[in-house]
């Protein structure tokens, strides 16, 4: 289905997985003026290529950060996600043919890749890993940034202290981070890089793969 948000003009599809994916434009740039306080709901229906098009960016690349100050954690911005699939090969080519993003690492056994968008100042967007045996086909996890290492030790140990302990704690040569399962059971990393470069993965094992990228 196709979207008008108010906001952003939205196409929703699925992937081959049965993946409920979104691929939008903003449509306007100061988006806290139009969603803010108690509202309605202002979904409605959008057809392509019945408005006029606009060639200036929407999108804010340097948007103000706000902290809600109670919290344990404080992201900065999500970064990537990562689906786990029975068929690795087959979801790289829709997201790829389809979704339009372009391979920035492959493990060389192919158990895993990492792609991204135009976006360049993300490392990559989404990471496609083969499934386990026993394991869904699906959502694995979305990962948000925090601004250093000294705010990832210091949200895990206040998530902890808050009765909210982190499922699994990762110290790896490329990043430190934490990872969270929601009351929904939904599992999300907050994480700092510590080196851009890509490691490859095969050695690691296969249960390992989906948490080290």
């Amino acid at each position: 289905m196709t979207v008008d948000h108010q906001v952003a003009h939205s196409v929703y599809m699925f992937d081959p997985d049965g993946n409920q994916v979104e691929y939008y434009c903003d449509t306007v740039k100061e988006w806290r003026t139009v969603i803010q306080g108690e509202m309605e709901l202002i979904t409605g229906f959008w057809t392509p290529g019945e408005t006029d098009p606009f060639s200036e960016p929407r999108y804010d690349p340097n948007p103000e950060i706000r902290v809600v100050d109670e919290a344990p954690i404080h992201p900065r911005r999500i970064t990537h996600t990562v689906l786990k699939t029975e068929d690795v090969d087959r979801l790289v080519d829709f997201y790829t043919t389809v979704g339009g993003m372009d391979p920035v690492y492959s493990a060389s056994d192919n158990s895993i890749v990492c792609l991204r968008g135009t976006h360049k100042s993300y490392r990559f967007h989404l990471a496609i890993s083969q499934v386990n045996p026993g394991e869904k086909v699906g959502y694995h996890h979305a990962s948000f940034e925090l601004a250093d290492e000294a705010a990832v030790e210091a949200a895990e140990k206040a998530a902890t202290a808050a009765g909210y302990p982190p499922e699994r704690s990762v110290d790896h040569p490329t990043k430190r981070s934490f990872f969270m399962i929601d009351p929904d059971g939904l599992r999300s990393e907050y994480f700092v890089r510590r080196d851009d470069a890509f490691v490859d993965l095969t050695a690691a094992s296969a249960e390992e793969r989906a948490f080290l990228v």
